[in-house]
C-alpha cells in the first residue's frame, strides 16, 4: 500500500507540472498575440481615455508587466487573465490528501508560483487622492472606499477602477471609517462624525460633540441584546461616544442636542488611540497608558487595565477566550482577562513600538516599528515565528491564518504565516504603504510612489 501511494504521488506531481507548464506556455503565446495586436492598434489610434470624464475611446491594454515591476501611475491596467484549470485545482486537492497537507497552506505556494510565472495577472493600478496620504481603506466585491488626509472619500469600482464618486464635506483629514451595507461612517480632524449614503454619494447626517480629532470609528452590528447597529467613535478629547446608526430617511440632527447619541464614555485622561468592539463590549487603548473595558448597553466602565508604561497604539478583542490584547510604545504586548481585569500574559520580543495587532484563525500577529512581524499562540503566549526583512517600520498588515501581507517603508510583502518564509515582494521601491486589506479573491493596498498616491489591486483567486 505504501508503494502504491508513493507511485500515485509521483504521478500526481508529474501531472501538476504538466498542467502548470502547459498553462505557462499558453500564456506566453497569448502575450505575444496581445503585443502584436497592441502594435497594430497603436498605429491607428493615439487617443486614450482617462478613468473619469475622459474621451469615450477605449484604452489599449499594454502587455502584462512582471509582478515586481507593476505600472507606477497608469490609471487602469488590465492585463490578460489566465484561469487555472479545474484539473489543476482537483489535482492539488488529491496531492494534499495523500500527503496530509492542508489545501489552503498548499495554495499559498501555488499562489506564489502563479505570480512568478505571470499566470495570475489581473492587476489594477488606480490613481487616487493626488499627493495626499490615504489614511483609510475598505472594500467589498463591488467597490473600494478610501479616505485621505485631505478630507475626501473616494469610491472606485473594484473591477474597472472607475471613480464612481468623491464624497466631500469634512473640513479636515479623515482618520477613521466604517461601512455597514450601503452606509459609510467617517471621523475627522474637524471633530465631526459624518454618515453617508454611498449609493447616492450623499452625506445624510453630521454628528457634533467631540471637542478634538475623531481618531477611530467602528460600526458594531446588532447583537442578541441589542436590535440596532451602533457607531463607536473615539477622539483625542479622551472620550468615546456611542451613537445609534441612522436608518435611511431618518431626520438630520441639530447642531446641539443629537438624538442619535446614546452614551459618552469618559475615564481616559489622554487621546484614545485604538478601539475594538464586539457584541456589548468595547475596549479602548489610550495615550494615558491604560486599557479600558466598557459595556455598550449601559456606558459603564467595567475594567481599567494598568500595566503599560507608554502610549497604547493597538487593541484587539479575543471574544472566544474572553480576553483583550494591547500593543504599546513600551515595546510589549499584554493579554488581559475580561472576566477579572487581570494580566494573563506579557509578550516580549519587539524592540520598538507595537502599533498593529491582528487576531484570527487562532493566531495573533503583531507589527512593530522595529521592522518585524511576530506570530504568537494566543492560548499560551508563545512566539511561534519572527518575520524579518521588511524595509522599515510595519505600517499595515493583515493575515488569514496562512499568509500575511505586510507593508513597510518601501515594500509590500507576502509571507507564509506557518513557516515564517518570505514568499515574495508584491511591490518594491515605494515611498510608503499606508493600508492593505485582502480576502479570498483580492488584495487591495494604498501606496505612495514618486509622491503620488494610488490603489493597487491584486487578484488572489488563482
Amino acid at each position: 500500500m505504501a508503494r502504491q501511494n508513493h507511485v500515485i504521488a509521483i504521478i500526481v506531481v508529474v501531472l501538476i507540472v504538466f498542467a502548470v507548464v502547459g498553462g505557462y506556455f499558453w500564456f506566453r503565446v497569448q502575450k505575444r498575440l496581445l503585443r502584436g495586436r497592441r502594435d497594430r492598434d497603436s498605429s491607428s489610434s493615439s487617443a486614450s481615455s482617462s478613468i473619469v470624464g475622459g474621451p469615450s475611446s477605449a484604452p489599449v491594454a499594454p502587455p502584462a508587466p512582471p509582478y515586481s515591476e507593476l505600472p507606477r501611475h497608469a490609471d487602469v491596467v488590465q492585463p490578460v487573465r489566465v484561469y487555472p484549470s479545474r484539473f489543476l485545482t482537483s489535482t492539488l486537492a488529491v496531492y494534499a490528501e495523500l500527503h496530509s497537507v492542508e489545501p489552503a497552506s498548499l495554495s499559498v505556494q501555488v499562489l506564489v508560483y502563479l505570480m512568478d510565472s505571470q499566470a495570475v495577472q489581473n492587476h489594477l493600478s488606480i490613481s487616487a487622492h493626488d499627493r495626499n496620504i490615504i489614511t483609510c481603506l475598505e472594500f467589498d466585491d463591488d467597490k473600494i472606499l478610501t479616505a485621505s488626509e485631505a478630507g475626501t472619500i473616494q469610491v472606485h469600482d473594484i473591477k474597472s477602477g472607475t471613480l464612481r464618486a468623491s464624497l466631500t464635506g469634512h473640513e479636515g483629514g479623515i482618520w477613521g471609517i466604517g461601512i455597514y451595507g450601503n452606509t459609510l461612517v467617517s471621523g475627522s480632524t474637524d471633530k465631526t462624525v459624518r454618515v453617508w449614503d454611498v449609493a447616492r454619494a450623499e452625506c445624510t447626517h453630521v454628528f457634533h460633540g467631540h471637542s478634538s480629532t475623531v481618531r477611530c470609528i467602528q460600526i458594531v452590528p446588532p447583537s442578541p441584546g441589542r436590535a440596532m447597529p451602533v457607531i463607536v467613535s473615539a477622539s483625542r478629547d479622551s472620550t468615546l461616544r456611542v451613537w445609534r446608526l441612522p436608518r435611511p430617511g431618518d431626520e438630520e440632527p441639530g447642531d446641539t442636542d443629537c438624538p442619535y447619541l446614546i452614551h459618552v464614555l469618559s475615564g481616559h485622561e489622554k487621546t484614545v488611540r485604538a478601539i475594538a468592539a464586539h457584541d456589548d463590549t468595547v475596549v479602548s487603548g489610550s495615550y494615558d497608558c491604560t486599557v479600558r473595558v466598557w459595556r455598550i448597553s449601559t456606558g459603564e466602565s467595567v475594567h481599567k487595565l494598568q500595566g503599560h508604561t507608554k502610549n497604547i497604539y493597538s487593541v484587539v478583542l479575543d471574544h472566544e477566550r474572553n480576553r483583550c490584547i494591547s500593543g504599546s510604545m513600551d515595546n510589549t504586548i499584554k493579554v488581559w482577562s475580561l472576566d477579572t481585569g487581570s494580566l494573563v500574559y506579557n509578550l516580549e520580543g519587539h524592540t520598538s513600538l507595537v502599533s498593529l495587532l491582528d487576531l484570527r484563525d487562532n493566531l495573533l500577529v503583531s507589527g512593530s516599528a522595529d521592522s518585524t512581524l511576530r506570530i504568537w499562540n494566543p492560548d499560551t503566549g508563545e512566539c511561534l515565528q519572527v518575520l524579518r526583512g521588511q524595509t522599515g517600520a510595519i505600517t499595515c498588515f493583515q493575515h488569514d491564518g496562512h499568509k500575511v501581507i505586510a507593508g513597510s517603508g518601501r515594500d509590500l510583502t507576502l509571507w507564509d504565516v506557518r513557516t515564517g518564509e518570505r514568499l515574495r515582494d508584491l511591490l518594491t521601491d515605494l515611498d510608503g504603504v499606508w493600508q492593505v486589506r485582502f480576502d479570498g479573491q483580492r488584495c487591495v493596498a494604498a501606496v505612495m510612489r514618486n509622491k503620488t498616491a494610488s490603489i493597487q489591486v491584486f487578484d488572489l483567486s488563482g
